[in-house]
């Protein structure tokens, strides 16, 4: 059978099944010979009916809730044994009266200083010199009184130990010094002015400005804005003219400076500092024995000129030899004179000089200080005077108006030595002594070793004697000093010497170098300068 005629009786087959007729029972073959037609039967659906179903209530019991009793319970007692501490019975301990060393202490604390010359430690040995003299580890012992001193320094009255050998010990680093600012001190100099400070903390008179070669026009304009002239001074010989400004009321000090350097900017101004001889004069001296002693120059020897400008002078036998001029505008009865008896005795031991002595310091006997003013007062009168040489043992902050007088008086060949200053290895450069032209002197020890308290920098020209140094004390016979102002003296009698014969200022300084024996490294150095001058 062809697979035609199988799927035509398979369809047949599947009509009849749909028709419900029975015929489909026939064998396969008895085909009719077409397709009967069917009747379609309708087919009555049957009715579903939809019955709602009731949900029964579920009637929820009500639950109480349970009541919880809470029960409070107390804490254990523990029994804390106690501990039977032994009873220490106290030992008794001998405490000895052990004698404080001096120990520097802060600038800002307030020291009383004791003038050079007013004050001696009394203790000598056998050879004259003080108990502590041959101690050469610059330890320090002589307190915290200080000769001529601004009385603000807790080392040795700003200056070390002047009775000793007070030196590094061969450290030209200082070993280890504790190094106070040059500001701290001059901490409580001219207190009794109650100074105000500079940016750099050094004291400054209150509410006033000085100008040089100010114009009358800048004076007209400064006064117009609250500014008064205090004082008008003209330096004759220096041919400046100085004035001295009050400034407005509850202005500040560097802003009434930018106004007076506005109102006339080719004028010198600055600030009104004070100066002390805290940074250059060692501490309290001591009494040496009548036949240690430094005697006069003989009758007869080189003439030559000196000015000091420093405290008084008294007199003393050591000065027998001496012309003192002294500058009536400083002389000051009851003034401070010891360091200035000293340094003039050092100045004297060589030939027969004339020393014009000028006084710019006031305020108490034991903390004596000046103003920049009165220094230009004094740098003037020197001018006057015409002295080739001039000794400056003290130091302090920068100043304008006097750096411009020592560079003119530099210029005109007048021969200015200062101390470098007793701030430490590790301070600033002290002025005047770090300006140009100055010739700056240090200290050093009988076995060449530096000054512990002296300063260290490039301005360093040449070294002297200037530890345990014989100098005349104010009140009568001799006395051991150490610091920078013994040792400048020297220098400055050299240089006088060497003036007188005939020499220019800089010949002086250039034979002065080149007779320096060299010390510490090879050649000039910071510590030394050139090196040791005799």
């Amino acid at each position: 059978m062809t697979p035609i005629k199988n799927a035509a009786k398979l369809w047949t087959a599947a009509v009849l099944l749909a028709a419900g007729t029975p015929q489909f029972a026939a064998r396969a073959g008895d085909r009719p010979d077409g397709p009967d037609e069917i009747e379609p039967r309708e087919i009555d659906e049957p009715e579903i009916e939809e019955r709602e179903i009731e949900r029964p209530e579920i009637e929820q019991p009500e639950v109480e809730p349970a009541e919880v009793e809470v029960r409070e319970v107390e804490p254990p007692e523990i029994e804390r044994p106690e501990i039977e501490r032994p009873e220490i019975e106290p030992v008794e301990v001998e405490v000895r009266e052990v004698e404080r060393p001096e120990v520097e202490e802060h600038a800002s604390r307030e020291i009383e200083a004791v003038e050079i010359g007013d004050e001696i430690d009394d203790r000598t040995d056998q050879s004259g010199k003080s108990d502590d003299a041959a101690d050469n580890s610059g330890s320090g012992s002589s307190g915290n009184d200080s000769g001529d001193s601004s009385g603000s320094g807790g080392r040795d009255g700003d200056g070390g130990d002047s009775g000793g050998n007070d030196s590094t010990g061969g450290d030209s680093t200082g070993g280890d010094v504790e190094r106070l600012d040059a500001s701290g001190l001059l901490e409580n100099l001219a207190r009794d002015e109650r100074p105000d400070r500079d940016d750099a903390g050094f004291p400054v008179r209150r509410e006033e400005i000085a100008a040089m070669d100010i114009s009358p026009a800048a004076v007209a304009s400064l006064e117009a804005q609250g500014f008064e002239v205090i004082a008008r001074r003209h330096l004759t010989s220096l041919e400046h003219d100085v004035v001295r400004l009050s400034t407005p009321p509850g202005m500040a000090l560097q802003v009434a400076r930018e106004r007076v350097v506005a109102a006339d900017p080719a004028a010198t101004v600055d600030l009104v500092h004070y100066y002390g001889l805290g940074l250059t004069a060692g501490g309290r001296p001591h009494k040496v024995r009548s036949s240690d002693t430094v005697r006069p120059a003989a009758a007869g020897g080189q003439a030559w000129r000196v000015g000091l400008i420093d405290t008084d002078v008294a007199p003393h036998p050591a000065l027998a030899q001496t012309r003192l001029v002294p500058w009536s505008e400083g002389r000051k009865a009851g003034g401070p004179t010891g360091h200035g008896t000293a340094v003039a005795s050092i100045l004297a031991r060589g030939g027969q000089p004339t020393i014009y002595s000028a006084n710019i310091f006031r305020g108490p006997a034991n903390r004596p200080y000046t103003s920049a003013e009165v220094l230009a007062d004094a740098l003037e009168w020197m001018t006057e005077q015409g002295a080739p040489v001039v000794n400056l043992s003290l130091a302090g902050p920068r100043n304008a108006v006097v750096d411009r007088l020592i560079a003119q008086m530099t210029a005109r060949g007048i021969s200015i030595v200062a101390a470098a200053g007793n701030g430490g290895p590790a301070a600033a450069p002290a002025y005047p002594g770090a300006l140009p032209g100055v010739i700056a002197v240090t200290a050093v020890d009988k076995d060449m070793r530096i000054y512990r308290y002296a300063n260290h920098g490039a301005y360093i020209a040449v070294a002297t004697s200037g530890v345990d140094v014989v100098a005349a004390n104010a009140k009568g016979g001799m006395a051991r000093y150490s610091g920078t102002s013994f040792a400048t003296p020297r220098v400055a009698a050299m240089m006088g010497r060497c003036r007188a014969d005939g020499a220019k200022a800089q010949a002086c300084r250039d034979r002065l170098e080149h007779a320096a024996r060299d010390l510490g490294p090879v050649g000039r150095d910071d510590t030394y300068g050139f090196g040791f001058v005799d």
